[in-house]
């Protein structure tokens, strides 16, 4: 990504007032709904990045350490399975459901 100016922001990107864009960084005044959206679409960012909400850009994990989280959740599920079974729950799929989402 080329290095912009503020007054580059303001215009080509959101199309406003290079004061206005000011106000925004400053925290005067708060960009709109619509405002935040196209200027996470044009860097590519998620709004949770650009709220400082998304960690996972800075987060970095090796391949071996996602190995070991999988084999550790692995574990944990079949821990899960015996404790339901013990306790006389029939843990239906339980592996197989486990990360489905709700509707």
């Amino acid at each position: 990504m080329t290095d912009m100016t503020q007054e580059d922001v303001a215009r080509i990107v959101l199309h406003v007032d290079v004061s206005t864009y000011r106000h925004y960084e400053s925290g005067y005044t708060e960009p709109s709904f619509s405002q935040l959206l196209t200027f996470a679409d044009y860097f590519d960012v998620s709004l949770d990045y650009l709220l400082g909400r998304d960690v996972s850009s800075t987060l970095e994990v090796s391949s071996r350490e996602v190995e070991l989280m999988r084999m550790y959740i692995d574990e944990l599920d079949d821990l899960i399975v015996k404790v339901l079974k013990r306790n006389g729950i029939t843990p239906i799929n339980y592996k197989k459901n486990r990360n489905k989402k709700p509707e």
